[in-house]
């Protein structure tokens, strides 16, 4: 599986819909989907997280109504840092997101 992964993320688009899920359960599984695709994959993955705007959407989340996703978005964006070094933070920190 993370050989289709790293082959294009096809989960991307997916975990970003779920983001914006109005069923909290789904928008904290699409955190814990976004993280181990960040933790598990390389440079292209991320490039295709980002073209699919996940990290505003990670932002987003950052003030979701339950603690398990704002906890879940925080640890997201911190390993996108991690692995992603300054272009990541860069947008995370970009007022034009």
């Amino acid at each position: 599986m993370l050989e289709k992964v790293r082959r294009g993320c096809p989960h991307a688009a997916a975990h970003r819909e779920q983001l914006s899920s109005l069923e909290a359960d789904d928008r904290f599984r699409a955190l814990q989907g976004v993280q181990a695709l960040v933790v598990d994959s390389d440079e292209s993955t991320r490039r295709t997280l980002q073209a699919h705007a996940v990290v505003a959407k990670l932002i987003e989340r950052l003030a979701d109504d339950k603690v398990d996703c704002q906890v879940e978005a925080v640890s997201a964006l911190r390993c996108l840092a991690v692995e992603g070094g300054p272009e990541i933070c860069a947008e995370v920190s970009s007022p034009d997101r």
